[in-house]
């Protein structure tokens, strides 16, 4: 039989660390759905209206409470889980503090349904701001199922905190995405406005679990690693350094099957790969770690996201050799490919002007001048920088942002976006809440020439894109949706021009890419072409001078 709910006397109260735990819709979700998993449930459906902010349903099937335990378990400090100081040394369950029905009952309206196996009958309890209104016998199947209604109804200022329906419902599958990776034998269901976002049926190998939830793309460039210790296990999957991210939403760490927070974890994992990805890049990662409970605490915070392990160093220390070992026995040295797309031919002749530069009298516009001489040579340095000169000195053009200044302004003009058709349909394969993002952006991306349709769950296939862009249409929609979860406040659904800088940034020209003349003639002649030619989208300069005079001066003539 499952453990009697108890008060915990204050001895056990002081040495918890206890606090708020309800902030947002996100941490009622993750507070039941523990106590569910606690309870040992194979089904757990999650319902929500307005992102979880009018409405929250969870649904096990689990062991189910007796009515004594059900009348309890909204006390402050009531649980099962542990009865001594001694247990708190090796906590092996989600839940511990006997906060978290509490904390949520005493600021929403709760109404709970629950039986155990040894009860002829359920027993249904309703719940107003901590204090129950309601008590009464019901059938009910086994298990527990918790409803709560608007939340911080009886705290108004902080209700006036809640994000966005967007924001929190992206708050909530984030989490939820987190428990499906932790426990792929589970049957996770989430309805949202009666519509399923989810039903992630039970799997017999995370492999097939991380597929259901970040997608195909993401696990198709995964690399297993597996380190065993006579006191833990470490495992799990890293990206091929070939395939990597603009944020760190795709990185997970697990310890005994919880969520965590660890800075020595994250840190194995950024410094082994600093050497290997570009800056701002950074690899997906998930890690389960299966550790004896008595030597990491979970008793830091609240939340009970934050670890703190026994020895730190020697878990830094096999973690990196994990991965380690996993980057080395693979063949990673990626494959050359031609470019996905040729440079739209130029209109006019290029001959008069490769390898040199244009007249001056062709350059010069009313309001933004590019003096640039005639027959003046250019020259790409470190892939990144085109440097010629004029009769004031000597320009230095970043590459980059004088692509992303280009592109820019071409989509800006909308009636003039040319697009060309893609021979074969690209398709993409995204998580839950990238599908969720491309989805609220489709027409922003056809706005400006992505011709982009759904193809089944949580796929897509891309049939026309603009001509301007330099990168491939996946790898462009990849970083822009990344970015968008990065993004400030997790904005879904990005105003216009905020979308139209992103496009140009993910689609320009980028550090090490190698330009030939003719590109390199492109882009300055394009770039003359501009009304804002000295600056990108977002202010950073695209080229820089050095004056004759100030060569004179250094070299002391």
């Amino acid at each position: 039989m499952y453990s009697k709910i108890i008060i915990l006397p204050p001895e056990i109260v002081n040495k918890i660390a206890a606090g708020e735990v309800v902030e947002r819709p996100a941490s009622v979700v993750k507070e039941l759905v523990e106590n569910s998993l606690d309870a040992k449930a194979s089904l757990i459906e999650i319902e929500l209206k307005e992102a979880g902010k009018k409405f929250i349903k969870v649904v096990d099937n689990g062991i189910g409470m007796s009515k004594e335990d059900a009348l309890l378990c909204t006390k402050s400090h009531a649980t099962s889980k542990i009865k001594s100081i001694q247990d708190l040394e090796k906590i092996s369950t989600l839940g511990f503090r006997g906060e978290a029905l509490s904390s949520i009952a005493s600021v929403s309206l709760m109404r709970i349904v629950t039986k155990s196996k040894e009860e002829d009958i359920g027993v249904e309890l309703e719940i107003e701001g901590g204090e129950i209104k309601s008590v009464k016998e019901i059938g009910a199947p086994l298990g527990t199922t918790v409803e709560v209604r608007e939340i911080f109804f009886n705290t108004p200022a902080r209700k006036k905190f809640l994000k966005s329906p967007t924001t929190e419902l992206t708050h909530i599958i984030h989490l939820l995405e987190q428990f499906a990776l932790a426990y792929p034998e589970i049957n996770f269901r989430l309805i949202h406005q009666g519509k399923e976002l989810f039903n992630f049926l039970p799997q017999d190998s995370l492999k097939k679990r991380i597929e259901e939830v970040l997608g195909k793309e993401i696990t198709d460039n995964l690399l297993e690693f597996d380190f065993e210790d006579k006191k833990f296990r470490i495992f799990g999957f890293i990206s091929k350094p070939s395939f990597s991210r603009f944020d760190r939403y795709g990185q997970f760490f697990f310890v005994n099957r919880r969520a965590v927070v660890n800075k020595t974890l994250s840190h194995a994992v950024a410094s082994l790969y600093q050497e290997i990805l570009p800056k701002e890049r950074f690899p997906v990662v998930i890690v389960y770690i299966e550790i004896e409970p008595s030597l990491v605490d979970v008793n830091i915070h609240p939340t009970k996201r934050e670890i703190r392990f026994q020895n730190e160093k020697i878990i830094h220390e096999a973690l990196t050799k994990a991965l380690k070992e996993a980057l080395t026995k693979e063949e990673l040295i990626p494959e050359i490919k031609e470019k996905f797309f040729s440079l739209p031919e130029i209109r006019e002749n290029v001959s008069s002007y490769i390898p040199f530069l244009f007249d001056e009298k062709d350059l010069v516009k009313e309001t933004s001048p590019i003096p640039l001489l005639r027959k003046t040579p250019f020259l790409q340095i470190a892939n990144l920088y085109i440097v010629t000169s004029d009769e004031e000195g000597i320009l230095i053009l970043d590459q980059h942002a004088v692509s992303e200044r280009i592109i820019f302004e071409h989509l800006e003009k909308r009636e003039a976006i040319e697009v060309q058709n893609l021979l074969i349909p690209e398709v993409i394969n995204l998580g839950i809440k990238e599908a969720e993002i491309l989805k609220e952006n489709l027409e922003r991306f056809k706005e400006f020439g992505f011709e982009i349709e759904e193809f089944g769950k949580n796929s897509f296939q891309i049939k026309k894109v603009p001509t301007v862009i330099f990168r491939t249409p996946k790898e462009i929609i990849l970083e822009i949706i990344s970015e968008i979860q990065e993004g400030e406040e997790k904005v879904i659904k990005l105003e216009r021009k905020k979308f139209l800088s992103l496009i140009a940034c993910h689609s320009a020209i980028r550090e090490g890419d190698r330009l030939e003349e003719l590109q390199i003639a492109r882009l300055i002649q394009d770039l003359k072409n501009t009304k804002f030619p000295y600056t990108c989208p977002h202010g950073r300069p695209t080229m820089l001078r050095l004056s004759w005079e100030e060569l004179k001066r250094r070299f002391k003539r």
